[in-house]
């Protein structure tokens, strides 16, 4: 079991997206969604580009979130996400890109 440094962020932000980073390669659906939410509460509009491969997963929760939280990041690229997303199969994705 390979060890893994502790790393310590003064700032709570800085804490949760550090660790929500390390999860961008986790398989599962639940997990990517879950840090979709997280991402979306940090209110950085730079962390949409982070959630640009989200849009493409084959689960739709996944990618109702990516879009739940793309609207709460705002900024030019979550625009062009947003604009991406009323491609989308599902219907429920399809209308949250539209609000």
């Amino acid at each position: 079991m390979a060890v893994r440094p502790i790393v310590l962020f003064p700032d709570p932000v800085l804490r949760r997206r550090a660790a929500a980073v390390e999860r961008f390669d986790d398989d599962r659906w639940f997990v990517l969604r879950n840090l979709a939410m997280v991402l979306g509460e940090v209110g950085e509009p730079s962390l949409a580009e982070h959630l640009a491969p989200m849009f493409e997963h084959a689960d739709a929760r996944v990618r109702q979130e990516a879009i739940a939280s793309t609207i709460k990041l705002g900024g030019p690229r979550a625009e062009e996400l947003l604009m991406g997303a009323l491609t989308d199969d599902d219907p429920t994705s399809y209308l949250m890109a539209i609000h």
